[in-house]
């Protein structure tokens, strides 16, 4: 009996908006998308700890998305709140990549190492910040990450890294050192966070057991790479600083 959608006429008009309602399998409410009057649609995802409760919740609009994150005490009490902003990452300079259906691909290039791009955004020295993408259907061999010094599409310059190797393995790498290797599935998430002076890595928020070396408190700016031809990489979202606000 629970609601799945409904809609509503923009006043003084005969325009009709959309929305929808999505549960998990214990009745919980993990995501409502709704179209708004610019004509772009809103979205709202929640996600849950294997106690029930609340572990994040997100909402995207156009291209930003504002990130709530509780924090618990060991009673399961919340005892603060963290805010999130992050912004779609902006490639400024592309080398061998076209933007076509809303995501970056390699075109051309052949089987090499050579196709990536450069953002100006970056999360400033000594300051907090993340990185954070889903995987997406395996076309092809990509790096994902941050870097320090990123002025070129060279993979095994990206100093801090998710590999994506085949359809269901991945490894983190940091200025081509492995350092860690798991399986994946396509629509996980993964994420590279700056806490302090270390960089730590998740996989569907969950920390992996990786100590970067060296730590650091550098400007960081995210960082892509692509071997093959028809590799593509989309939807990656960028933080700046952590707020708390309770």
């Amino acid at each position: 009996g629970a609601a799945t959608g409904s809609t509503k006429r923009v006043i003084g008009t005969s325009e009709w908006l959309g929305s929808a309602l999505f549960y998990d399998d214990n009745g919980r409410v993990i995501q409502s998308i709704s179209e708004n009057h610019m004509g772009r649609t809103d979205k709202v995802t929640q996600t849950y700890k294997g106690n029930g409760a609340l572990r994040s919740s997100r909402q995207d609009v156009h291209q930003v998305r504002t990130e709530q994150v509780p924090h618990y005490d060991p009673a399961g009490r919340m005892v603060g709140l963290s805010h999130h902003t992050g912004q779609l990452v902006k490639w400024d300079s592309t080398a061998n990549l076209i933007f076509e259906d809303g995501r970056w691909k390699k075109n051309t290039g052949g089987t090499s190492w050579n196709a990536g791009g450069i953002s100006s955004q970056f999360i400033p020295s000594e300051t907090e910040g993340k990185l954070e993408f889903h995987a997406d259907d395996y076309t092809g061999r990509k790096m994902r990450g941050l870097s320090a010094d990123n002025i070129n599409n060279i993979w095994n310059d990206i100093e801090y890294a998710f590999f994506f190797l085949d359809i269901d393995d991945f490894e983190v790498r940091e200025k081509n050192g492995a350092r860690y290797s798991g399986k994946y599935s396509a629509g996980d998430v993964f994420t590279i966070t700056r806490i302090g002076d270390q960089i730590l890595y998740y996989h569907n928020h969950t920390l992996l057991p990786v100590v970067s070396s060296p730590p650091t408190t550098l400007a960081l700016t995210p960082d892509i790479s692509l071997l093959h031809v028809n590799t593509y990489v989309q939807d990656l979202w960028f933080y700046q600083g952590d707020k708390r606000v309770l």
